[in-house]
C-alpha cells in the first residue's frame, strides 16, 4: 500500500485517539473493518425478570408463614360437643337440667373457641404482611435501581454518538437509539 492510501486512516486514528480512550476502541473497530457490537442494558427484561422473582417470593413467604389450622380441624370437635348436647337435651324435664346441660355445652365449646382465637392470633401475627411488605419494597428498590441503570445507558449511547462523530449534535437535534442526531 501507498503512503497516500494509509493517510486518511491514519488522521482517522490520531483524531479518534485525541478525542478519548473510548473512542480509540471505536476507531480500532472501524480500521478492523468490522464494527464492534455494544452490549445494551434492556430495562424492559430487567424489570421483568425483577418483578417475576417479586412474585416468586411473594409466593414462598405467603405459604411459609404458620397457619393457625384450618375449619376441619374443629369441626370435629363441634359436631362432637353438639351431639352431646342434643343427647343430654333428650333427657332434661324441666329449667335447672337445661340450664345444666347448657353449661356442660359451654364447657365443650369453650375450649374448642380458644384454639380458633388462638389460630386466628397465629395467622395474623405470622409474619406475613411485613414479609410481604419487605419483599415488595425490595422489588420497588430493584425496580428504582433498574431505571437509573436504563437511564445511565441512554446517557451512555448519546454520549458515545457524538464522541463516534467527533462532534457534537446540532442545536435542537436528538439522539436516536442507534446513535445517530436527528433534526
Amino acid at each position: 500500500m501507498s503512503e497516500s492510501n494509509n493517510t486518511p486512516t491514519v488522521h482517522r486514528l490520531i483524531g479518534a485517539l485525541n478525542h478519548g480512550s473510548g473512542s480509540s476502541n471505536r476507531a480500532m473497530a472501524q480500521l478492523s473493518g468490522r464494527p464492534k457490537s455494544q452490549k445494551h442494558f434492556d430495562p424492559h427484561a430487567y424489570r421483568a425478570v425483577v418483578w417475576l422473582l417479586v412474585a416468586i417470593a411473594a409466593v414462598t413467604v405467603w405459604f411459609a408463614a404458620p397457619t393457625g389450622g384450618e375449619a376441619s380441624d374443629w369441626s370435629g370437635d363441634m359436631t362432637v360437643a353438639e351431639f352431646s348436647k342434643t343427647a343430654n337435651d333428650k333427657s332434661t324435664e324441666g329449667a335447672p337440667q337445661q340450664q345444666v346441660v347448657n353449661g356442660w355445652f359451654v364447657a365443650d365449646t369453650i375450649p374448642i373457641l380458644s384454639e380458633q382465637v388462638s389460630a386466628l392470633h397465629t395467622s395474623l401475627n405470622s409474619g406475613r404482611i411485613p414479609g410481604l411488605m419487605l419483599v415488595f419494597g425490595l422489588g420497588y428498590c430493584a425496580d428504582v435501581v433498574g431505571r437509573s441503570l436504563a437511564s445511565a445507558s441512554q446517557r451512555q449511547r448519546f454520549k458515545g454518538s457524538s464522541v463516534a462523530t467527533g462532534r457534537e449534535p446540532a442545536e435542537g437535534s436528538s439522539a436516536v437509539s442507534d446513535g445517530t442526531a436527528t433534526q
